[in-house]
C-alpha cells in the first residue's frame, strides 16, 4: 500500500494526537516498532480514497499542520 513516513518535530504520539484532532488518521510510529526506540515519525496510508477530492481535502489539512512535522 502507498504511504509516506514524516518525521515529527516533537513526539509521534502527540502529533498523532493532533492531527487527529484535525481529522486526519495517522499511525505513530510505535504501533510499528518492536523492541526498539521510537524514531518520532507517522505514518500516513494513501490506499484508496473515496476520490480524488477527499485525499486532496487531507492533505490539505495535513499542509495546515505543518507545525507538528519536521519538514
Amino acid at each position: 500500500c502507498p504511504h509516506l513516513w514524516l518525521t515529527t518535530s516533537g513526539s509521534s504520539a502527540e502529533a498523532t494526537r493532533k492531527l487527529r484532532a484535525a481529522g486526519l488518521e495517522v499511525v505513530p510510529d510505535s504501533f510499528f516498532v518492536a523492541g526498539r526506540q521510537e524514531a518520532d515519525r507517522i505514518r500516513i496510508c494513501l490506499t484508496a480514497p473515496e476520490s480524488r477530492a477527499i485525499l486532496s481535502r487531507a492533505l490539505d489539512k495535513l499542509v495546515k499542520c505543518h507545525d507538528v512535522l519536521s519538514c
